[in-house]
C-alpha cells in the first residue's frame, strides 16, 4: 500500500530521539510498502537527501517549521480557543496545503502521523485511515505536579484541561494510537480515555548497525548526547554539571566530559574537561569510546533512546530512575540508578575503578537490547499494526 508519513521532525541525518525513532519506522516500513514522506524542518535545516536505504520512498518534502511562540498574538487568542495555545500559534497552512496536493496527485491508503504536531492535521485526511504515533503525555502531567507555586499549579492545570480534553478528541479520531511503554499507555488510559486502540511501540535501535562501531573505550571519559533545544536535556547538564561533575573531578582530576547534540547557545565548556561538540554527523563512535554514557533526565516524558544507543554501543550507563522510566532495566544488572549528585557522583566513581562491574554490566545491557528492543524483532509487530488498520 502507499503510505502518507507526516513528521514534525525532518528525518535526515537521524541526530536526536525523535528523528531516530521516525527514520527506523521509515526505513522499516518503506521495506514492504511504499512511503510519501511530508516533513517539517528547523529554521536552521538544509534540505538533504534522503537516505538510500529507504528504497520505497517515492516522494520527499518540507516545509518550514514555526515554533511555539507563547507571547505573540496567535497564542494569546489562543486563550479564548478550546484548542491549546500551541496548536492556535504552530498549526501550519503550508503543511496542510501540501498535505492536500499529495492526497489529490496520489491514492494514499493510510497515514502515519508522528506525534501531537502532526496529529493535529486529520480533519485535512478525516475520510482516510490513520494512525497517531508516539503519543505522549507525561511531560504536561509532570508540570502539574511539580508547579512551585498555587497560581503556577493553577494555571499548568488549565493547560493540562485543555491539551487533556484535546488529545482525547484526537485519540477518537484516529483507528490506533501508539505509545512508546506501557507506563506511557497506563497514564494516557487513566488520566485521558479508556479507549483499547493504543499499542505500545517502544524505542528501540537498529542492533545490526552498532557492532562495527564496537572499540575499547576511552578510561574516565564520559559522555552525554542530546540536543538543548529540549529543555529536560539541558537542566540535565545543568544539573550535572553544577552539582555531581565537580565530586566527580575532585576524584579524578582525568575526567573527560563530552556533550554532543545542538548547543542552542548554551555553553559548559569553560571547564578545560569538559568538551561540547555541537551537532555530530554520526554520534555511534562517540559513544562507543565512552567509558559511560550519561542520562542525569529528571522531566519529560517517553522513554530514552539516549539510554538504548549507549547500551547498543556497550557504553556502561549512569542514570537517574526518571531516565530509565519506561524501560525494562534494572540496576545493578543492566545499569546504575542514582538520584541524588552525591550518589550519582559514586556510581560513575565505581565504574571507574571496577572494570569487572562495568564488563557485567555492558554485557548484560546488550543482551537485553537484542531480546527486547531491537527493531527487526518488532518488524512484524508494526507492520501487522498497519494492515490492520487497513482491513478492519
Amino acid at each position: 500500500m502507499h503510505i502518507l508519513f507526516l513528521s514534525r521532525w525532518q528525518p535526515f541525518p537521524p541526530n536526536n530521539g525523535s528523528k531516530l525513532r521516525i527514520y527506523n519506522l521509515l526505513k522499516l516500513i518503506s521495506q514492504v510498502h511504499q512511503v510519501t514522506l511530508l516533513s517539517f524542518r528547523d529554521a536552521a535545516e538544509s534540505i538533504p537527501t534522503p537516505d538510500g536505504d529507504l528504497s520505497n520512498l517515492v516522494d520527499f518534502q518540507t516545509i518550514p517549521y514555526k515554533p511555539f511562540e507563547p507571547d505573540n498574538w496567535r497564542s494569546r487568542l489562543g486563550f479564548f480557543s478550546v484548542q491549546p495555545r500551541f496548536v492556535t500559534d504552530t498549526y501550519s497552512q503550508a503543511m496542510q496545503a501540501a498535505i492536500i496536493d499529495v492526497l489529490q496527485r496520489s491514492k494514499i491508503d493510510l497515514v502515519i502521523a508522528s506525534q501531537i504536531d502532526m496529529a493535529m492535521y486529520r480533519p485535512v485526511f478525516q475520510h482516510l485511515p490513520a494512525l497517531f504515533e508516539e503519543v505522549e503525555i507525561g511531560v504536561f502531567t509532570q508540570r502539574v505536579q511539580e508547579a512551585g507555586t498555587n497560581v503556577k499549579r493553577w494555571r499548568n492545570r488549565l493547560t493540562w484541561l485543555k491539551h487533556r480534553r484535546y488529545v482525547e478528541n484526537l485519540l477518537n479520531a484516529y483507528q490506533i494510537s501508539t505509545v512508546v511503554s506501557e507506563q506511557e499507555a497506563r497514564l494516557l488510559q487513566s488520566a485521558v480515555c479508556q479507549k483499547q486502540n493504543i499499542r505500545v511501540i517502544p524505542n528501540c535501535v537498529n542492533l545490526s548497525e552498532y557492532e562495527a562501531f564496537h572499540t575499547a573505550p576511552v578510561p574516565q571519559q564520559m559522555i552525554f548526547c542530546g540536543s538543548f533545544r529540549y529543555e529536560p536535556n539541558y537542566q540535565a547538564m545543568e544539573w550535572f554539571v553544577e552539582q555531581v561533575f565537580p565530586l566527580v573531578f575532585e576524584a579524578y582530576p582525568g575526567a573527560r566530559l563530552v556533550i554532543t547534540g545542538d548547543p542552542a547557545g548554551k555553553d559548559f565548556s569553560e571547564h578545560p574537561n569538559i568538551i561540547q561538540t555541537g551537532l555530530v554527523q554520526d554520534i555511534r563512535p562517540w559513544v562507543a569510546q565512552s567509558w559511560i554514557s550519561l542520562a542525569p533526565i529528571h522531566a519529560g516524558g517517553g522513554t530514552r533512546l539516549k539510554i538504548l544507543e549507549a547500551m547498543g554501543l556497550k557504553s556502561a550507563v549512569v542514570s537517574t530512575s526518571k531516565g530509565v522510566e519506561g524501560l525494562d532495566v534494572q540496576d545493578g544488572e543492566h545499569l546504575l540508578i542514582a538520584d541524588h549528585p552525591a550518589d550519582f557522583a559514586s556510581a560513575i566513581c565505581r565504574l571507574f575503578e571496577d572494570t569487572r562491574l562495568r564488563d557485567r554490566l555492558v554485557t548484560n545491557a546488550h543482551a537485553r537490547i537484542a531480546e527486547k528492543y531491537d527493531w527487526q524483532r518488532l518488524a512484524p509487530e508494526i507492520l501487522n499494526i498497519l494492515d490492520n488498520i487497513t482491513t478492519n
